[in-house]
């Protein structure tokens, strides 16, 4: 399971993801704690350990970020 990076409430989904952007973050992180993504082009890799590619999705429980992984 990745490891949360912050400990800001959360009251929603998507104020959870992961911590670097296309899916390639390693941790959990608050979206106002996330990188600003924007419209970087995103290489469609898949590096061992990140959050898409392991098919963990952040989410929001007990006003904390987590994520579920297969």
């Amino acid at each position: 399971m990745p490891p949360v990076l912050s400990n800001r409430t959360c009251y929603s989904d998507a104020d959870c993801v992961p911590n670097a952007c296309c899916g390639e973050g390693t941790a959990v992180t608050h979206v106002q704690d996330a990188p600003t993504c924007g419209i970087a082009p995103c290489s469609g890799r898949c590096p061992d350990g990140t959050i898409d590619c392991g098919r963990c999705v952040p989410f929001c429980r007990g006003a904390r970020c987590s994520a579920a992984c297969q």
